[in-house]
């Protein structure tokens, strides 16, 4: 795929072809989004967003979409009532594997920052490696 993703003013997220053509919102229809990052391959694009719920409850979520079905799905839920963020903005930090079928990411969870691993390929969910007991750091700006 030849495409740029991005995020709209109205916090949503888009993909675009090189010259401007045929934009394309990807985000679900309500919430906050950010940080798209394709994968190596060019194939999916993982982005966070904030969601609010029918009850108006907000969760914090990890999506992924498909560019060759133009499929998103909800890779992660934050557990209820955990709304921390790693930095101003940034909900998740996603890392793609070089062949573009696993995903670690670092989330706030109720044990901390913590890193999980998901196997795209399958769809039994991410799976906790660490969490803030082995220290990952992050670095604050100052």
């Amino acid at each position: 795929m030849d495409q740029i993703a991005f995020v709209g003013l109205e916090r949503q997220i888009y993909t675009v072809d090189p010259d401007g053509s045929h934009p394309q919102r990807i985000s679900p229809e309500t919430g906050n989004f950010t940080w798209p990052t394709w994968s190596p391959d060019a194939r999916s694009l993982v982005f966070s967003g904030v969601v609010e719920d029918e009850g108006g409850d907000f969760r914090l979520s990890l999506f992924a979409f498909d560019a060759g079905t133009n499929k998103v799905r909800e890779l992660y839920v934050a557990e209820p009532g955990v709304t921390g963020v790693l930095a101003a903005g940034v909900v998740h930090y996603p890392l793609w594997s070089p062949d573009s079928t696993r995903l670690a990411f670092i989330a706030v969870t109720s044990q901390g920052l913590t890193l999980f691993i998901d196997d795209l390929r399958d769809s039994l969910g991410a799976t906790p490696i660490l969490d803030q007991d082995v220290d990952i750091y992050i670095q604050e700006a100052e």
